[in-house]
Protein backbone atom coordinates (compact mmCIF):
# COMPACT_ATOMS: atom_id res chain seq x y z
CA UNK A 1 0.00 0.00 0.00
CA UNK A 2 2.97 2.33 0.45
CA UNK A 3 3.18 2.92 -3.32
CA UNK A 4 -0.49 3.90 -3.39
CA UNK A 5 -0.06 6.35 -0.50
CA UNK A 6 2.93 7.97 -2.17
CA UNK A 7 1.16 8.22 -5.50
CA UNK A 8 -2.40 9.18 -4.57
CA UNK A 9 -1.84 11.07 -1.31
CA UNK A 10 1.44 12.81 -2.02
CA UNK A 11 1.68 12.74 -5.82
CA UNK A 12 5.12 11.07 -5.72
CA UNK A 13 6.39 8.21 -7.86
CA UNK A 14 8.97 7.10 -5.28
CA UNK A 15 10.57 7.92 -1.96
CA UNK A 16 12.39 11.20 -2.67
CA UNK A 17 15.47 10.26 -0.62
CA UNK A 18 15.79 6.56 -1.48
CA UNK A 19 13.93 6.24 -4.79
CA UNK A 20 13.67 2.57 -5.67
CA UNK A 21 12.45 3.39 -9.18
CA UNK A 22 13.75 5.86 -11.73
CA UNK A 23 11.89 8.41 -13.86
CA UNK A 24 11.48 5.71 -16.51
CA UNK A 25 9.56 3.57 -13.96
CA UNK A 26 12.29 0.90 -14.04
CA UNK A 27 13.91 -0.19 -10.75
CA UNK A 28 17.10 1.58 -9.73
CA UNK A 29 20.10 -0.47 -8.71
CA UNK A 30 20.03 -0.54 -4.90
CA UNK A 31 23.83 -0.55 -4.73
CA UNK A 32 23.87 2.70 -6.71
CA UNK A 33 22.06 4.77 -4.08
CA UNK A 34 21.59 2.90 -0.79
CA UNK A 35 24.74 4.29 0.86
CA UNK A 36 26.86 6.53 -1.36
CA UNK A 37 25.73 7.45 -4.87
CA UNK A 38 27.46 5.57 -7.68
CA UNK A 39 26.45 6.46 -11.25
CA UNK A 40 28.79 3.80 -12.60
CA UNK A 41 26.29 1.23 -11.33
CA UNK A 42 23.23 3.15 -12.55
CA UNK A 43 23.58 6.48 -14.34
CA UNK A 44 20.03 7.50 -13.38
CA UNK A 45 21.22 8.31 -9.85
CA UNK A 46 22.83 11.45 -11.29
CA UNK A 47 19.55 13.19 -10.49
CA UNK A 48 20.09 12.42 -6.79
CA UNK A 49 23.29 14.46 -6.58
CA UNK A 50 23.00 17.79 -4.77
CA UNK A 51 25.86 20.26 -4.83
CA UNK A 52 27.14 20.42 -1.26
CA UNK A 53 30.71 21.13 -2.39
CA UNK A 54 32.95 24.17 -2.37
CA UNK A 55 34.91 24.42 -5.62
CA UNK A 56 37.04 27.55 -5.21
CA UNK A 57 40.28 25.55 -5.18
CA UNK A 58 39.19 23.27 -7.99
CA UNK A 59 39.77 24.77 -11.41
CA UNK A 60 39.71 21.49 -13.31
CA UNK A 61 36.52 19.93 -11.96
CA UNK A 62 33.37 21.40 -10.50
CA UNK A 63 29.69 22.32 -10.43
CA UNK A 64 27.18 19.50 -10.24
CA UNK A 65 24.28 19.11 -12.62
CA UNK A 66 21.50 16.52 -12.14
CA UNK A 67 21.79 15.77 -15.85
CA UNK A 68 25.53 15.69 -16.51
CA UNK A 69 27.08 15.12 -13.09
CA UNK A 70 30.23 17.24 -13.09
CA UNK A 71 29.78 20.13 -15.51
CA UNK A 72 33.48 20.99 -15.55
CA UNK A 73 35.96 18.19 -16.14
CA UNK A 74 39.24 17.99 -18.06
CA UNK A 75 39.76 15.85 -21.09
CA UNK A 76 43.09 14.17 -21.73
CA UNK A 77 44.30 17.19 -23.72
CA UNK A 78 43.61 19.87 -21.10
CA UNK A 79 45.53 18.30 -18.21
CA UNK A 80 48.85 20.04 -17.75
CA UNK A 81 52.04 18.25 -18.76
CA UNK A 82 52.45 14.54 -18.20
CA UNK A 83 50.83 14.27 -14.78
CA UNK A 84 47.68 12.60 -13.49
CA UNK A 85 44.64 14.38 -12.15
CA UNK A 86 44.55 14.58 -8.35
CA UNK A 87 41.32 15.26 -6.47
CA UNK A 88 41.61 15.88 -2.74
CA UNK A 89 38.17 15.89 -1.11
CA UNK A 90 37.73 16.76 2.56
CA UNK A 91 34.70 16.77 4.80
CA UNK A 92 33.05 15.22 7.81
CA UNK A 93 31.23 11.89 7.73
CA UNK A 94 28.07 11.65 5.59
CA UNK A 95 28.91 14.82 3.64
CA UNK A 96 29.19 13.09 0.26
CA UNK A 97 32.91 12.33 -0.12
CA UNK A 98 32.47 8.79 -1.47
CA UNK A 99 29.69 9.95 -3.80
CA UNK A 100 32.00 12.63 -5.19
CA UNK A 101 34.80 10.09 -5.74
CA UNK A 102 32.37 7.81 -7.58
CA UNK A 103 31.24 10.75 -9.69
CA UNK A 104 34.83 11.63 -10.62
CA UNK A 105 35.43 8.06 -11.83
CA UNK A 106 32.15 8.03 -13.77
CA UNK A 107 32.86 11.38 -15.44
CA UNK A 108 36.43 10.39 -16.26
CA UNK A 109 35.23 7.28 -18.07
CA UNK A 110 32.95 9.48 -20.16
CA UNK A 111 35.54 12.19 -20.83
CA UNK A 112 38.53 9.91 -21.38
CA UNK A 113 36.74 7.14 -23.24
CA UNK A 114 38.14 4.19 -21.29
CA UNK A 115 36.96 2.01 -18.42
CA UNK A 116 38.48 2.72 -15.02
CA UNK A 117 40.61 0.31 -13.02
CA UNK A 118 39.97 1.39 -9.44
CA UNK A 119 42.50 0.62 -6.73
CA UNK A 120 41.18 1.52 -3.27
CA UNK A 121 43.91 2.05 -0.68
CA UNK A 122 43.69 2.28 3.11
CA UNK A 123 46.99 3.71 4.30
CA UNK A 124 48.55 3.08 7.68
CA UNK A 125 50.46 5.74 9.60
CA UNK A 126 52.25 8.83 8.39
CA UNK A 127 55.40 7.18 7.05
CA UNK A 128 55.41 7.66 3.29
CA UNK A 129 58.02 4.92 2.84
CA UNK A 130 55.56 2.48 4.41
CA UNK A 131 52.59 3.83 2.49
CA UNK A 132 54.28 3.53 -0.91
CA UNK A 133 54.67 -0.28 -0.72
CA UNK A 134 51.10 -0.51 0.63
CA UNK A 135 49.90 1.33 -2.49
CA UNK A 136 51.96 -0.86 -4.80
CA UNK A 137 50.70 -4.03 -3.13
CA UNK A 138 47.07 -2.90 -3.28
CA UNK A 139 47.44 -2.28 -7.02
CA UNK A 140 48.85 -5.78 -7.47
CA UNK A 141 45.92 -7.21 -5.48
CA UNK A 142 43.45 -5.23 -7.59
CA UNK A 143 44.87 -6.77 -10.74
CA UNK A 144 44.86 -10.25 -9.19
CA UNK A 145 41.44 -10.26 -7.53
CA UNK A 146 39.40 -7.69 -9.50
CA UNK A 147 40.85 -8.05 -13.00
CA UNK A 148 41.61 -11.70 -12.20
CA UNK A 149 44.82 -11.72 -14.21
CA UNK A 150 47.25 -13.78 -12.15
CA UNK A 151 50.04 -13.61 -14.74
CA UNK A 152 49.97 -9.82 -14.83
CA UNK A 153 49.78 -9.59 -11.03
CA UNK A 154 52.72 -11.97 -10.64
CA UNK A 155 54.76 -9.91 -13.09
CA UNK A 156 54.04 -6.77 -11.05
CA UNK A 157 54.91 -8.55 -7.79
CA UNK A 158 58.22 -9.76 -9.24
CA UNK A 159 59.01 -6.20 -10.37
CA UNK A 160 58.33 -4.87 -6.86
CA UNK A 161 60.37 -7.54 -5.12
CA UNK A 162 63.32 -7.16 -7.48
CA UNK A 163 63.41 -3.39 -7.05
CA UNK A 164 63.33 -3.58 -3.28
CA UNK A 165 66.49 -5.72 -3.30
CA UNK A 166 68.51 -2.96 -4.98
CA UNK A 167 70.44 -0.26 -3.07
CA UNK A 168 68.03 2.52 -2.12
CA UNK A 169 65.24 0.25 -3.33
CA UNK A 170 62.78 1.87 -0.94
CA UNK A 171 63.46 5.44 -2.10
CA UNK A 172 60.96 7.66 -3.92
CA UNK A 173 63.01 7.35 -7.10
CA UNK A 174 62.85 3.58 -6.87
CA UNK A 175 59.09 3.62 -6.39
CA UNK A 176 58.63 5.98 -9.32
CA UNK A 177 60.51 3.44 -11.45
CA UNK A 178 58.41 0.60 -10.01
CA UNK A 179 55.14 2.32 -10.85
CA UNK A 180 56.42 3.27 -14.29
CA UNK A 181 57.02 -0.43 -14.92
CA UNK A 182 53.57 -1.20 -13.52
CA UNK A 183 52.14 1.21 -16.10
CA UNK A 184 53.90 -0.68 -18.90
CA UNK A 185 52.64 -4.03 -17.58
CA UNK A 186 49.07 -2.70 -17.35
CA UNK A 187 48.96 -1.23 -20.87
CA UNK A 188 47.29 -4.30 -22.46
CA UNK A 189 44.24 -3.74 -20.24
CA UNK A 190 43.57 -0.41 -22.01
CA UNK A 191 42.03 0.95 -18.81
CA UNK A 192 42.56 4.19 -16.90
CA UNK A 193 44.14 3.57 -13.50
CA UNK A 194 42.61 5.29 -10.46
CA UNK A 195 44.30 5.25 -7.05
CA UNK A 196 41.67 6.10 -4.42
CA UNK A 197 43.14 6.72 -0.95
CA UNK A 198 40.09 6.53 1.28
CA UNK A 199 41.75 6.46 4.69
CA UNK A 200 44.99 7.09 6.55
CA UNK A 201 48.17 8.81 5.51
CA UNK A 202 49.06 12.48 5.73
CA UNK A 203 49.85 15.35 3.32
CA UNK A 204 53.42 14.15 2.75
CA UNK A 205 52.33 10.57 2.00
CA UNK A 206 49.56 11.67 -0.38
CA UNK A 207 51.88 14.02 -2.25
CA UNK A 208 54.69 11.50 -2.56
CA UNK A 209 52.31 8.79 -3.74
CA UNK A 210 50.97 11.19 -6.37
CA UNK A 211 54.47 11.97 -7.63
CA UNK A 212 55.54 8.32 -7.66
CA UNK A 213 52.50 6.91 -9.52
CA UNK A 214 52.41 9.61 -12.19
CA UNK A 215 53.65 7.26 -14.95
CA UNK A 216 51.14 4.56 -13.99
CA UNK A 217 47.96 6.20 -12.70
CA UNK A 218 45.65 8.58 -14.54
CA UNK A 219 43.95 9.89 -11.42
CA UNK A 220 44.65 9.94 -7.68
CA UNK A 221 41.71 10.59 -5.34
CA UNK A 222 42.11 11.32 -1.64
CA UNK A 223 39.05 11.45 0.62
CA UNK A 224 39.76 12.60 4.16
CA UNK A 225 37.92 14.10 7.15
CA UNK A 226 40.93 16.32 7.87
CA UNK A 227 40.49 19.64 6.12
CA UNK A 228 43.76 21.14 7.34
CA UNK A 229 45.74 18.16 6.02
CA UNK A 230 43.92 18.39 2.68
CA UNK A 231 44.77 22.10 2.44
CA UNK A 232 48.44 21.44 3.23
CA UNK A 233 48.72 18.78 0.52
CA UNK A 234 46.91 20.93 -2.03
CA UNK A 235 49.07 23.98 -1.35
CA UNK A 236 52.30 21.99 -1.42
CA UNK A 237 51.53 20.39 -4.78
CA UNK A 238 49.92 23.38 -6.46
CA UNK A 239 52.73 25.78 -5.55
CA UNK A 240 55.80 23.54 -5.86
CA UNK A 241 55.00 21.62 -9.02
CA UNK A 242 54.06 23.37 -12.26
CA UNK A 243 52.72 20.14 -13.71
CA UNK A 244 50.52 19.05 -10.79
CA UNK A 245 46.88 18.83 -11.88
CA UNK A 246 45.57 19.07 -8.34
CA UNK A 247 42.14 20.09 -7.05
CA UNK A 248 40.84 20.51 -3.51
CA UNK A 249 37.10 20.13 -2.96
CA UNK A 250 35.39 20.69 0.39
CA UNK A 251 32.15 18.89 1.21
CA UNK A 252 30.01 21.15 3.37
CA UNK A 253 27.16 20.37 5.79
CA UNK A 254 23.76 21.90 5.05
CA UNK A 255 22.22 24.79 6.95
CA UNK A 256 18.48 25.46 7.09
CA UNK A 257 18.33 27.28 3.75
CA UNK A 258 20.35 24.66 1.85
CA UNK A 259 18.28 21.89 3.43
CA UNK A 260 15.09 23.46 2.07
CA UNK A 261 16.74 23.63 -1.36
CA UNK A 262 17.75 19.98 -1.10
CA UNK A 263 14.24 18.84 -0.11
CA UNK A 264 12.64 20.88 -2.92
CA UNK A 265 15.06 19.35 -5.43
CA UNK A 266 14.36 15.82 -4.26
CA UNK A 267 10.57 16.31 -4.29
CA UNK A 268 10.70 17.87 -7.75
CA UNK A 269 12.62 14.87 -9.06
CA UNK A 270 9.96 12.36 -7.98
CA UNK A 271 6.84 14.53 -8.24
CA UNK A 272 4.04 13.34 -10.52
CA UNK A 273 2.77 16.56 -12.04
CA UNK A 274 2.73 19.96 -10.33
CA UNK A 275 3.11 20.53 -6.59
CA UNK A 276 0.03 21.39 -4.55
CA UNK A 277 -0.30 25.20 -4.26
CA UNK A 278 -1.35 24.93 -0.62
CA UNK A 279 1.42 22.55 0.45
CA UNK A 280 4.33 22.97 -2.02
CA UNK A 281 6.58 20.64 0.02
CA UNK A 282 3.92 17.91 0.34
CA UNK A 283 4.22 15.54 2.14
CA UNK A 284 6.01 18.00 4.45
CA UNK A 285 4.31 20.99 6.03
CA UNK A 286 6.04 24.37 5.90
CA UNK A 287 7.50 24.00 9.39
CA UNK A 288 8.46 20.32 9.17
CA UNK A 289 11.92 20.86 7.67
CA UNK A 290 12.67 23.63 10.17
CA UNK A 291 12.09 21.10 12.95
CA UNK A 292 15.39 19.48 12.05
CA UNK A 293 17.09 22.66 13.23
CA UNK A 294 15.17 23.14 16.45
CA UNK A 295 17.67 23.70 19.22
CA UNK A 296 18.04 21.40 22.15
CA UNK A 297 19.01 22.32 25.70
CA UNK A 298 22.74 22.48 24.90
CA UNK A 299 22.15 24.98 22.10
CA UNK A 300 19.83 27.11 24.20
CA UNK A 301 22.43 27.32 26.95
CA UNK A 302 25.12 28.46 24.52
CA UNK A 303 26.69 25.07 23.87
CA UNK A 304 26.15 25.01 20.10
CA UNK A 305 27.06 27.25 17.14
CA UNK A 306 24.76 30.10 16.14
CA UNK A 307 23.73 28.36 12.92
CA UNK A 308 23.11 24.62 13.06
CA UNK A 309 24.36 22.51 10.15
CA UNK A 310 24.00 18.81 9.37
CA UNK A 311 25.61 16.48 6.83
CA UNK A 312 23.46 15.68 3.83
CA UNK A 313 23.60 11.95 4.58
CA UNK A 314 22.06 12.48 8.01
CA UNK A 315 19.33 14.73 6.58
CA UNK A 316 18.57 12.20 3.87
CA UNK A 317 18.40 9.34 6.37
CA UNK A 318 16.22 11.28 8.82
CA UNK A 319 13.66 12.44 6.27
CA UNK A 320 13.47 8.96 4.78
CA UNK A 321 12.78 7.61 8.26
CA UNK A 322 9.92 10.04 8.84
CA UNK A 323 8.38 9.16 5.47
CA UNK A 324 8.49 5.44 6.32
CA UNK A 325 6.92 6.12 9.73
CA UNK A 326 4.19 8.33 8.25
CA UNK A 327 3.27 5.76 5.60
CA UNK A 328 2.94 3.12 8.31
CA UNK A 329 0.64 5.43 10.30
CA UNK A 330 -1.55 6.10 7.26
CA UNK A 331 -1.72 2.39 6.45
CA UNK A 332 -2.86 1.57 9.96
CA UNK A 333 -5.43 4.40 10.00
CA UNK A 334 -6.86 3.57 6.56
CA UNK A 335 -6.77 -0.22 6.07
CA UNK A 336 -8.02 -1.30 2.66
CA UNK A 337 -8.54 2.28 1.39
CA UNK A 338 -8.92 2.43 -2.39
CA UNK A 339 -7.19 4.92 -4.67
CA UNK A 340 -10.18 7.26 -4.83
CA UNK A 341 -10.33 7.47 -1.04
CA UNK A 342 -6.61 8.14 -0.78
CA UNK A 343 -6.70 10.82 -3.48
CA UNK A 344 -9.59 12.61 -1.75
CA UNK A 345 -7.91 12.89 1.66
CA UNK A 346 -7.19 16.51 2.69
CA UNK A 347 -3.59 17.66 2.94
CA UNK A 348 -3.70 18.19 6.70
CA UNK A 349 -4.71 14.55 7.17
CA UNK A 350 -1.80 13.12 5.17
CA UNK A 351 1.04 15.60 5.67
CA UNK A 352 4.21 15.21 7.73
CA UNK A 353 4.39 17.92 10.37
CA UNK A 354 7.12 19.25 12.65
CA UNK A 355 6.27 16.94 15.54
CA UNK A 356 6.64 13.87 13.30
CA UNK A 357 10.03 15.05 12.04
CA UNK A 358 11.27 15.65 15.59
CA UNK A 359 10.06 12.22 16.64
CA UNK A 360 11.94 10.54 13.77
CA UNK A 361 15.02 12.67 14.45
CA UNK A 362 15.06 11.69 18.11
CA UNK A 363 14.49 8.04 17.24
CA UNK A 364 17.49 8.01 14.90
CA UNK A 365 19.69 9.91 17.32
CA UNK A 366 18.75 7.42 20.00
CA UNK A 367 19.53 4.47 17.73
CA UNK A 368 15.98 3.16 17.65
CA UNK A 369 14.91 1.44 14.45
Amino acid sequence: MKELIRKYCWNLRADPFYPEIGPDSAPLSLDAYERDLNPKLDSRVLSLFFDVYEWKDSVLIGDISPKDGLQRFPDAHTLRADAPLMVIASGAGQTGLDSLANLVVFKAEQAWGREALQCRVQLGGRDALQNLPVTATRLIHTVKYVVKDNDMANEMKECLNDALQLPLGDSDTSYRNIFETFGTILQPLKRKVFIWIYGGGDPDSWGRIYQCVRDCADCVIVTTPFGAAARTCYQALSTSSANANVCWVRAKPLDRVKTHEFVKARLKDVRLGAASPGVPLLPFTADAIDALFERGSAALSGGAPAELEFPIGWIRQTLHRVIVDRIEELQNANPGADTATLAAMPANAIAINAAMVKRARDKLNGGTS
